[in-house]
């Protein structure tokens, strides 16, 4: 008998530059939200990186991507964060 092989383990989906909208997937909010809530204008400055030009990108470069992995600790594009993350109005109701 032929032992059954076990499925291989998905690599995480960690492109070197990251888009928009797999951010905005990731996160699971509107791009809007994205902007405001989550990466702010402020942590782009606070990156050295001007939120203007940054919000007319479809791409991030690779330094920047590194940035958003590092700064929010992301380690698949991938992963299920529906029970992880709380938007604002959602922790407002639970207090």
């Amino acid at each position: 008998m032929k032992a059954l092989s076990q499925p291989a383990e998905k690599a995480p989906n960690l492109p070197r530059c990251v888009r928009k909208y797999q951010l905005r997937d990731y996160f699971g909010c509107s791009y809007r939200h994205l902007w405001r809530f989550i990466i702010t204008e402020d942590l782009f400055l606070s990156w050295g990186y001007d939120p203007d030009k940054l919000k007319r990108r479809r791409i991030f470069s690779p330094e920047l991507t590194k940035l958003i992995y590092t700064h929010f600790q992301i380690r698949d594009l991938d992963a299920d964060l529906s029970e992880e993350i709380l938007r604002p109005e959602q922790e407002n109701q639970g207090s």
